[in-house]
Parts: C-alpha cells; sequence; structure tokens
C-alpha cells in the first residue's frame, strides 16, 4: 500500500541533510511543499473506477519525497536556530506543534473527504433508474447517519437480502462515490500544499547553526 511512500520518505530524508550545502533551508522546505502538491494532483488523477495500486506508486513516491524534503528542514531549523540552552524547549514545541497540525489536518481532510462521499453517494441515487424511492431514502439515512469507507466485501455483506439488481446498483454507486471522494480529498491536500508554499516566503533565507553560549563575564 503505502510502501512507495515510505521507501521515497527514508530515502529523501537521509540525503537531505546534503542539500543544505547547496541550497538553503527555505528553498528545500519550497520544493519539498511543491512535490506534495504535484503528488496530490497526480494521486487525484491516478484514482478511478477500476484503478489499481500499481496506479498510485508514482503519486505515493512523490509524496514521501516532498514530505522527506519538508519535515527533514523544519525539524532541523527549529532545533539550530535557539540557543543551547533552549534547544530542548525548541523540540518541545516543535513535538506539540506537529501533533496539533496534523490532528487539524487529519480532522479537515477526513471532513473532506466525508462530506464527498456524502456528496458522490447522492448524485449517484438521484441518478439512478434502478433503485426505488424507499431503497434511495434508506441508503441516503444510513450514509448520513454513519459515512465512511468501506471495502466491497463488507458492503456485500450488509446488503445481504437485497434484490441482486439493486445490489449491484448500490454497489456501483459506492465505488465511484468512493473515487469521487478521494479525488476531491487530493485535490484539497494539495491546495493546502500551495498554501504552504506561499506561506513559506515568510522563511528567512538564511541556513541556521546552533547559537553558542556567551562565556559569562570574569568577576
Amino acid at each position: 500500500g503505502l510502501l512507495p511512500f515510505s521507501i521515497a520518505l527514508l530515502i529523501v530524508s537521509l540525503a537531505a541533510p546534503g542539500l543544505r550545502n547547496k541550497l538553503y533551508p527555505k528553498y528545500i522546505i519550497q520544493i519539498g511543499l511543491l512535490l506534495m502538491a504535484g503528488a496530490c494532483f497526480l494521486l487525484s488523477f491516478g484514482v478511478g473506477v477500476g484503478f489499481t495500486r500499481t496506479d498510485l506508486i508514482p503519486g505515493l513516491a512523490l509524496l514521501g519525497a516532498g514530505v522527506g524534503l519538508l519535515v527533514s528542514q523544519l525539524t532541523n531549523m527549529v532545533q539550530s536556530a535557539p540557543p543551547e540552552h533552549l534547544v530542548n524547549d525548541a523540540s518541545a514545541a516543535t513535538n506539540t506543534f506537529l501533533n496539533i497540525g496534523g490532528s487539524i489536518g487529519t480532522a479537515l481532510i477526513g471532513a473532506v473527504l466525508i462530506g464527498a462521499l456524502i456528496s458522490g453517494v447522492g448524485a449517484g441515487l438521484k441518478k439512478s433508474t434502478i433503485l426505488t424511492a424507499r431503497m434511495k431514502e434508506e441508503v441516503t439515512s444510513s450514509v448520513e447517519k454513519d459515512a465512511q469507507v468501506v471495502s466491497r466485501a463488507k458492503l456485500e455483506s450488509t446488503l445481504k437480502g437485497v434484490p441482486n439488481d439493486q445490489k449491484q446498483e448500490i454497489l456501483r454507486i459506492n465505488t465511484e462515490a468512493e473515487a469521487h471522494a478521494f479525488k476531491v480529498t487530493m485535490i484539497a491536500a494539495a491546495i493546502i500544499s500551495i498554501l504552504g508554499f506561499f506561506f513559506s516566503f515568510l522563511i528567512p533565507k538564511e541556513r541556521f547553526s546552533r547559537k553558542e553560549e556567551e562565556p559569562a563575564a570574569n568577576s
């Protein structure tokens, strides 16, 4: 699944420190954000009805490379800028904001995913000429109460007892809605990365190094 992402993340994270001798950390961060944006757009186009895991490999690898560049430089900048006695505080602040940012990002992307999924299912139900009005109401009510991405096998087990033609129609609608939701989510992630790229221009263009403590004056 995420193996291409993990491999690219590891390789780039190991190689990133060497780039600091050639580029300012600011530029490396900006390259990482652009790679992330490009990867998300690539993933959004690679997903559709009938797609395979192979279709996701380029986008996942590119995303891993972007994250590797970004995280390695941000962590190094934050921990290198303050003087020695503030390193622990800087490290704690970094971890805190990473956790907060991760929680907010997960919630935001999750909301986009679920919203797009509900929208996709609703659009599919509206166009369907096979499902009865009662069945459409039941599916709509079920999705609105507990919208989530589920496997085809789990959905099929839930639809036991439903006439086969209606069952296949619901499966089709769900598959298309999931693909639509993933596309929308990836586009949203790409937009967030692009916003991050513009905000990155606020980062100072300098190479941070540890600030040594000045020796105490002799009394």
